[in-house]
């Protein structure tokens, strides 16, 4: 997410997070069934944050389809500027 926000064009780096993070949900699958969590709670919450860092790509990915987003700073002015003391 770091790389593709630093880029003007974020799509081929958002197709390849999405990929990355599908096969991340099968690994942690597999490692469920091969029992190499301490418990299913342990699972529970890694297989909860992988497929919230998925949503996220997959509106990131809506986003920029629609042509929003593009040429957009990745933040706001006010917020990238250093503050006076």
């Amino acid at each position: 997410m770091v790389r593709a926000n630093t880029q003007r064009d974020r799509m081929a780096t958002l197709l390849e997070l999405r990929e990355q993070l599908e096969e991340l949900k099968v690994l942690l699958r597999l490692g469920q069934d091969l029992k190499v969590f301490s418990g299913f709670s342990a699972f529970e919450h890694a297989i909860s944050q992988v497929v919230e860092l998925a949503k996220q790509n997959e509106g990131w990915l809506k986003s920029q389809r629609r042509g929003q987003g593009r040429n957009r700073p990745a933040m706001p002015a006010g917020l990238a500027e250093p503050s006076a003391p």
